[in-house]
C-alpha cells in the first residue's frame, strides 16, 4: 500500500463506500409509521373543538327516516308506506319543508340501485338534504 493511501498518522485507508444501513433502517422506520398513521387519516377521529363565536349550530331538526326493506319495501318512520305515496307523506310530515334532512335506512341486502330510486324520487320531489345510516360496528377499519 502506498503511503498516500493511508490517513496521515493512523495506519488507516479511508472508507470508499457509502454505509447504506443506517438509510435502509431509517426508511424503515418512517415505512411502518406511515403504515401506521395512514388508516388514522381515513377513519374520523374524535377532538375537543374549539368554541367559535361565529361558528352557526348544527341543524337541529329532527329528521325524517326512510327505511328500505331487503324486499325493496319502503316505510316512513315505522309507517309502511308505497313508493307513489313517498314524497306527498314526507312532505306532510315536514310539513313543506324542503332542506329538512332525510335518513336513508337501508338494509344490507337491498339493492344499490334501489336506494338511488328512492333518493330520486325524493329529489324530484324537492328535497335535498340526505344521510345514509350505517351501523358503526359493522364499518371497516
Amino acid at each position: 500500500m502506498r503511503p498516500s493511501q493511508r490517513l496521515a498518522g493512523t495506519g488507516h485507508r479511508p472508507l470508499a463506500e457509502i454505509n447504506v444501513t443506517p438509510l435502509v433502517d431509517v426508511m424503515l422506520v418512517l415505512l411502518a409509521i406511515f403504515m401506521v398513521t395512514a388508516p388514522m387519516l381515513v377513519a374520523s377521529i374524535k377532538v375537543d373543538l374549539p368554541e367559535a363565536a361565529a361558528a352557526r349550530p348544527q341543524d337541529k331538526r329532527e329528521p325524517v327516516v326512510i327505511s328500505i326493506r331487503a324486499d325493496g319495501s319502503l316505510a316512513l318512520g315505522h309507517e309502511g308506506v308505497t313508493e307513489g305515496d313517498l314524497v306527498a307523506k314526507v312532505a306532510a310530515q315536514t310539513q313543506g319543508d324542503k332542506a329538512r334532512p332525510i335518513l336513508v335506512n337501508a338494509d344490507r341486502a337491498t339493492p344499490h340501485g334501489r336506494v338511488v330510486a328512492v333518493m330520486d324520487r325524493m329529489m324530484q320531489g324537492g328535497f335535498t338534504r340526505f344521510g345514509i345510516i350505517a351501523d358503526p360496528a359493522a364499518a371497516p377499519r
